[in-house]
């Protein structure tokens, strides 16, 4: 019954609201962590308006349907060419990308990022979407909620830290 474009799903905070000082409070925990799952829909929806050919950024869970999964080479070169880290569940009309066997945090400090995690961003990366217009994250008023965006999108990009 999934008829997305694009979902992801993980290890989130819950905040009240997207709209209170919380997310800019948690900005050392997202710098840090980057498995956490920042997840507010409806700043990407807005972002992308009545796109379906982008997705933001992948998680533990991340979904796409068949027509982006095309254009990344379909299912066939991702088993090819994803480890046996990364479990591929297809459905009816796309496949939710798993990134290992449990979600998890990873830590920058320590210079760990989930390499399952990795994979699935290096895969997906050519849908993502690079051109925002207006901040994705909200941050402490002394960062630039722009490059923070940036960096969030790319937090898997191998050597972008």
């Amino acid at each position: 019954d999934l008829r997305v474009f694009y979902a992801v799903s993980g290890m989130s905070l819950f905040f009240y609201s997207y709209a209170t000082a919380a997310t800019e409070k948690a900005y050392p925990l997202f710098r840090r962590f980057p498995g956490l799952l920042y997840e507010d829909g409806s700043n990407f929806t807005l972002e992308i308006l009545h796109r379906t050919d982008v997705i933001r950024d992948v998680n533990w869970l991340t979904a796409v349907n068949d027509d982006l999964l095309k254009r990344v080479g379909g299912l066939e070169k991702a088993k090819e060419v994803l480890g046996s880290e990364v479990v591929l569940h297809p459905y009816e009309g796309g496949v939710v990308f798993q990134a290992g066997e449990l979600p998890m945090l990873g830590d920058l400090n320590k210079g760990r990022v989930p390499s399952a995690y990795r994979a699935v961003n290096d895969f997906l990366k050519p849908l993502r979407y690079e051109n925002w217009d207006y901040p994705y994250l909200r941050a402490p008023y002394d960062i630039d909620e722009m490059e923070y965006t940036r960096w969030w999108t790319r937090r898997f990009d191998d050597g972008e830290r």
